[in-house]
């Protein structure tokens, strides 16, 4: 879990400094203090409600709205619940799109008459009608809320509440883009100024910086609150949505939503075997969904991916251009908000591509270019020098077996029947540890496929294109990690292979929805359902006990209210644009050793939370051809020249020079600096655990 402080606010501050002035009756400083704290905490909520409302208005207005008016012109009737999720989903896409483009023109200005356009060509067209919520769903949309909800408590709980804020991971990266993006657009590094942004997927903190400007909301409620729970809900009622309108069974879709939210692995079975070092919340290999909205462009990317897939079986019956043209614009922006996922779509699409020439539909070909077109604008135009792959099989299951079952002695055995050439010993020993990995990852998931024969023999059918498609998708999820790895942050690769249980928890739903079907009692029914929701929920259980309650029950406190002051400071003065450098001060930083140690520690905290690009600052990610060692020696040179025996004015010029020829406005450190005191250089803020200085 990432470090936790406070922020502090101006009411905050008043309010304490109310009661230390009373402070010498100390009856009425208990009762001041506990009124002030409950203040805080009643404005704290009605803020947030504040902002929660005129985030549903901007969704009405410019995602569901537009969503809606967009897929009117497709042939396809939408029905409850897909005329509640697609539109909402449609609605963003084009909204990102949208602000992409006009981004590039200087023009973002235009989204409000575009967005009035829109209302009023709905209305002209009577799209717009009261979503009614037939009988029958009803139970089970509360139900599939309900598993929502509790899905959003891995996130939701962090973030900013008054004058505390949690994060998790990655948080403060995104943060930190979120920032750059409402400042500048095309968007540099945040921790390295000057440098363009390229080689990430950041269209997720795009939504998230263009929603923020739009409406006003700030940043932290949009990232940590509203959107996760927007993204649990889509997870939730896109699941729902696909699995009715796929298989126009009720139980399927809520197998379906119940897996794909909670679905996990058997490694919980080796816990309680006693196996050496696991626990009740184990995984074996990769993540299962339950933290999955801690990884913010992932959780958004199943959305896309659902939405994608409901327009795919939308098009499979109709054969509307429209709507295929839909698929490929989906299909071609995907890899901006996630790379891995956009892989998997480019994979189920040229799948349908090749499908539909095979049928001698030609006009695929011109979605195939569109989508072609909107992935080489979007992603191909900030691919940078990002992430390669390089050939490196069955890693997935090596760091499986040498992490948890080192016993097994997997290396030795290959390497011993490799070197003596024994077949059979290889082809077993890939064989069972690739089917373990597999298998187990699935969990209970793998007792519903292995319940699907069950349909084709009731059935009597080939399964159908569409879930060919989606088996393809799978494969694509599962073939891609297996074999490859990827240049940076190696083993991040194994992100791709988070799709392979959730597309698995689409076909498990089905399996169970069929198996439960069947004329057997009701009390069995019952029994063994229970049983299987018993036998799935351990990891999600105990992912609940040690990530999310400690967030609902553990006092919030502050490790340091004097950074959130100095970071205060800095977003209230200078521009955006005015360079920050963080010098770690020390004599060991003269060795640049020491001096990459704390860039590797360092974070890019101040672009979050102080509103200023850094000269260096670690962003999660190392991109390839990132200026660290250029920018490293500036750190080496100021602590040579501050702990130098014999310092000359020659030195201190030297220094103020490279600040300039950097474009250094601000210093921010955690004491004084001695070499600045007869020069142009000023203090502008201190307090106990940081000094800044103004670089005139």
């Amino acid at each position: 879990m990432g470090a936790a402080g406070r922020v502090n606010s101006v009411p905050s501050v008043a309010l304490r400094a109310l009661a230390g002035r009373q402070s010498r009756f100390a009856l009425r400083s208990v009762i001041v203090t506990k009124t002030s704290a409950i203040i805080r905490i009643v404005v704290a909520v009605l803020l947030l409600l504040l902002e929660l409302l005129v985030f549903l208005v901007i969704g009405f207005l410019f995602f569901y709205i537009p969503g809606l008016f967009i897929l009117s012109f497709t042939k396809q009737k939408l029905t409850y619940p897909t005329n509640v999720f697609l539109p909402i989903v449609t609605g963003i896409i084009a909204f990102t799109l949208s602000v992409y483009v006009l981004s590039w023109l200087h023009l973002t200005i235009l989204l409000y008459p575009i967005a009035l356009l829109v209302l009023f060509l709905s209305f002209k067209r009577r799209i717009l009608h009261a979503i009614s919520l037939p009988k029958e769903h009803r139970i089970p949309s509360l139900l599939t809320l309900i598993l929502a909800i509790i899905f959003s408590l891995e996130m939701i709980p962090n973030g900013n509440f008054g004058n505390t804020i949690y994060h998790f991971g990655d948080d403060l990266a995104h943060l930190a883009y979120i920032k750059e993006l409402m400042h500048a657009f095309p968007p540099q590094h945040p921790g390295f100024a000057g440098v363009p942004l390229a080689g990430y997927h950041f269209f997720y903190d795009f939504l998230i910086a263009s929603t923020a400007k739009l409406s006003y909301v700030s940043p932290f409620s949009l990232y940590f609150h509203f959107m996760p729970f927007l993204v649990a809900l889509g997870w939730a009622f896109g699941a729902y949505a696909l699995l009715y309108v796929w298989i126009k069974k009720i139980s399927a879709a809520l197998w379906g939503v119940f897996l794909v939210l909670f679905g996990s692995s058997f490694g919980y079975i080796l816990f309680f075997l006693g196996h050496p070092g696991m626990t009740l919340g184990s995984y074996l290999g990769f993540e299962q969904p339950q933290t999955a909205l801690l990884n913010a462009p992932y959780s958004f990317s199943v959305v896309i991916i659902l939405a994608v897939l409901l327009l795919i079986h939308n098009y499979l019956q109709s054969k509307d251009r429209v709507t295929l043209f839909l698929i490929a614009i989906f299909v071609g922006i995907a890899p901006m908000f996630k790379v891995y996922g956009g892989i998997i779509l480019i994979g189920g699409f040229g799948g349908l591509v090749l499908y539909e020439l095979y049928k001698k539909n030609f006009s695929v070909i011109l979605a195939g270019l569109v989508s072609a077109g909107v992935f080489a604008g979007t992603f191909g135009v900030f691919s940078g020098s990002g992430a390669g792959l390089f050939y490196f099989p069955f890693w997935p299951v090596e760091r499986m077996f040498d992490h948890i079952f080192p016993e097994y002695g997997w290396k030795e055995k290959l390497n011993s029947y490799g070197k003596y050439q024994v077949i059979g010993g290889l082809a077993t020993t890939y064989v069972y540890s690739i089917a373990y990995f597999l298998i187990a990852n699935l969990g209970t998931r793998f007792i519903g496929i292995l319940l699907l024969p069950l349909l084709l023999l009731r059935s009597r059918k080939l399964p159908s294109v569409f879930a060919c498609l989606i088996l393809l998708m799978l494969s694509v999820s599962v073939i891609v990690p297996m074999f490859f790895a990827q240049t940076i942050k190696v083993f991040d690769m194994i992100q791709m292979l988070w799709y392979y249980p959730f597309f698995a928890s689409l076909f498990a739903a089905i399996g169970l929805s069929n198996f439960f079907s069947l004329q057997f009692s009701k009390l069995t029914k019952i029994v063994i359902g229970l049983l299987i929701v018993l036998a799935t929920l351990p990891t999600a259980y105990a992912n609940l006990q040690t990530h999310v309650i400690p967030l609902l029950t553990v006092k919030r406190t502050s490790l340091s209210n004097d950074y959130y002051q100095a970071m205060a400071w800095l977003s209230q003065n200078g521009s955006y644009t005015d360079t920050v450098l963080e010098l770690p001060v020390g004599k060991e930083y003269i060795h640049k050793e020491n001096a990459y140690a704390w860039f590797n520690s360092s974070s890019a905290h101040i672009p979050a939370f102080g509103n200023h690009r850094t000269f260096l600052q670690n962003q999660y990610i190392v991109f390839p051809n990132m200026p660290v060692d250029q920018r490293l020696d500036l750190l080496v040179l100021l602590n040579s020249v501050e702990f130098g025996k014999n310092r000359n004015d020659q030195e201190v010029a030297k220094v103020l020079i490279e600040l300039k020829n950097n474009n250094i406005s601000y210093i921010y450190i955690a004491k004084p600096l001695t070499m600045f005191a007869d020069t142009s250089v000023r203090l502008v803020f201190q307090n106990p655990v940081a000094v800044i200085y103004k670089i005139n």
